[in-house]
């Protein structure tokens, strides 16, 4: 009998992090795209098809940081983009992958 040892290098894998404590969660090029509960000017992003793998270093921050207490209030899912929506403007983002992603103001109030 093997016994396998869980904390072993061989089975740690560099995507295998807790997810973050989310309040909004859409789905977007084949990615899961939340804000967190207490990061709420922050924008995480798992890898592609592995929607359990939430890198620490997959976050955008917002713009306007720090600007109200609520944050993104609202993600919209769209065909080539990821709408992002804070209490007084409206922002996107595009491209396919990490290499391109981008994050663009449509309109501020």
């Amino acid at each position: 009998m093997t016994w396998l040892m869980l904390d072993s290098p061989s089975l740690q894998h560099q995507f295998w992090e807790l997810p973050p404590d989310l309040t909004l969660i859409a789905e977007y090029r084949d990615r899961l795209w939340g804000v967190g509960r207490i990061t709420v000017d922050d924008l995480n992003y798992t890898e592609v098809g592995l929607m359990y793998a939430w890198p620490a270093d997959n976050v955008f921050p917002i713009p306007s940081v720090g600007s109200d207490n609520l944050g993104v209030r609202a993600l919209m899912p769209r065909r080539e983009s990821l709408g992002i929506g804070r209490q007084n403007q409206l922002l996107m983002v595009t491209g396919t992958d990490d290499t391109n992603f981008a994050i663009s103001k449509l309109s501020q109030i």
